[in-house]
């Protein structure tokens, strides 16, 4: 009997440590099956919205990290001071009033007034539960019921002794414990530093991480504002090495916008493309190239006078942004809509030639993100919406020709021409997959930054520089190991890159600027 008892002790032992425990194992849990979470997640919403929501919650993490630890140093601090000139239980009402109303002062001018008072009773509640003196709480325990309450709210509500942790501790202890008042501050404390960095608005985050963590080699030509849908909001860039002139395009941009990489300077081109969010470059042609979907138009712009735009009508494109990808060897266009009314039969992707200005081809294929192959005869088409491969398509005909075997949720793509690979990122995975260009027989695919997005090549020092989406980081590979040669903290929310060759420079277009990344350095 005796023997029983110890190994029924020592289980129940064993279950509250995993109970305590059962906070941090969710988040694990997060991160490991994140794929089929985020699967389950657009499932049940309908769309990858929440994804914006954790891809700025990660973007920030950093920033707040910092904000927290702030905190948690002048909450102490104030502690000392109330701790030294009062006595309990007085202090613990003075003290929770006191930064109720410091929360208040901070974060009323700059959050909205229900979240705010929601946060600042949830803190300056927790700090009075928890300084205050064991016996209140042996009391209550001691009550009719008190007990049984206690343990309800400890199996059934994980989580619950983060927000009042002294209290369940003394009743796991379940003796007369009397930690210092100090001690019973400090679990309270860490929480409370964590609300309060949680309120911090969204920009002035963004704006303390760029002010702490970007690296020397980076920095911004173009914004910043860290806000949505502003004049900053850039998707695309082009970059025209004859005149060294890097052309913005994105949500933020009504007509193109154009940078002198020399000095910085930026000018507005006047070429109206509507917001739309992509653009390119035909060297061979020194041509302007992007789309305006509002009148669905694609915009041919020669680069030596960009007031002589022609507009080549696309009828019946359907909504959504416009991809646009020359092709130099046949002088074509291809414009493909993202077609926001996927499975419709609209013909999205239209073959302009280039010439004449007039529409050769057009076809219903559903597009993700697109790009040719450099024979100018295929299309791959990925679709981050959708868990699946990446689709091959027949210029010409439209037909679809094969299908990589699954990738989750692909993203960006390049060629590379030196080992003729097709390079795909995988964001969820921190992967980029290979595929052999021709066979389309998958390769060991490159390790890299969790939330890669963006990806090009500098083909002379043969470099793979990669952009993350929520983790501020870029990415330099070397192609030939595929290893990485170093990374670069630069800021949130990187969409596309464009590489100066011959400068050693990348350009990278984000939701809030544009930066220049020295990636040699």
């Amino acid at each position: 009997m005796r023997q029983r008892k110890m190994e029924v002790a020592i289980a129940y032992r064993f279950l509250l440590c995993l109970r305590l425990a059962f906070p941090g194992l969710l988040l694990v849990a997060v991160f490991h099956y994140r794929s089929p979470l985020v699967e389950l997640l657009s499932r049940l919403s309908g769309n990858l919205r929440f994804i914006d929501w954790a891809a700025l919650l990660i973007a920030t993490a950093e920033a707040r990290l910092v904000v927290w630890a702030v905190t948690a140093a002048a909450l102490l601090l104030l502690w000392r001071v109330v701790a030294g000139r009062l006595a309990e239980p007085a202090r613990a009402g003075v003290y929770a009033a006191l930064v109720a109303v410091l929360m208040l002062a901070a974060f009323l001018p700059l959050r909205g007034l229900q979240m705010v008072l929601a946060a600042t009773t949830l803190t300056a509640a927790l700090l009075w539960a928890n300084l205050r003196q064991p016996e209140h709480w042996r009391a209550r325990f001691a009550a009719p019921g008190g007990q049984r309450i206690t343990a309800a709210l400890f199996w059934f509500l994980p989580g619950i002794e983060y927000l009042v942790p002294v209290p369940v501790i003394l009743w796991l202890r379940g003796r007369a414990a009397d930690p210092a008042p100090v001690w019973r501050l400090l679990p309270a404390l860490v929480i409370a530093a964590a609300v309060v960095a949680a309120l911090v608005p969204r920009s002035m985050a963004m704006t303390l991480g760029a002010r702490l963590f970007m690296s020397p080699a980076a920095h911004f030509v173009f914004g910043p504002d860290f806000d949505f849908y502003t004049s900053a909001d850039t998707s695309d860039l082009a970059y025209d090495p004859v005149s060294g002139t890097l052309f913005i395009c994105g949500d933020g941009q009504t007509t193109v916008t154009a940078l002198d990489v020399a000095s910085d300077s930026v000018h507005d081109t006047g070429v109206d493309i509507g917001d739309n969010q992509f653009c390119a470059i035909d060297p061979s042609r020194r041509l302007l190239l992007s789309a305006e979907q509002r009148h669905r138009v694609a915009v041919l712009a020669p680069l030596d006078d960009l007031a002589d735009t022609r507009r080549v009508p696309l009828p019946t494109l359907p909504d959504g942004e416009v991809f646009v990808v020359p092709l130099p060897k046949t002088g074509r266009l291809v414009a493909a809509s993202e077609n926001l009314t996927r499975g419709t039969g609209a013909d999205s992707v239209y073959l302009i030639d280039l010439a004449t200005a007039r529409v050769v081809a057009r076809h219903a294929i559903d597009v993700g993100y697109v790009i040719a192959d450099p024979e100018e005869r295929r299309l791959f088409v990925s679709h981050y919406e959708r868990d699946e491969g990446v689709d091959v398509y027949d210029i010409e005909t439209g037909a679809l020709l094969a299908t990589t075997p699954p990738v989750g949720r692909a993203d960006r793509m390049v060629i590379d021409a030196a080992r003729g690979e097709l390079l795909v990122t995988v964001p969820l995975d921190g992967l980029i997959r290979r595929f052999d260009l021709q066979t389309l027989a998958e390769r060991e695919p490159i390790a890299t930054i969790k939330g890669a997005r963006a990806l090009a090549i500098d083909a002379g020092r043969d470099l793979l520089i990669v952009a993350g989406l929520m983790t501020d980081r870029v990415d330099v590979i070397d192609l030939k190991t595929r290893r990485s040669l170093r990374r670069y903290w630069v800021g949130p929310w990187l969409r596309n890159i464009d590489i100066a060759d011959e400068t050693g420079s990348a350009y990278i277009a984000s939701r809030f600027g544009v930066y220049r990344l020295d990636y040699l350095q």
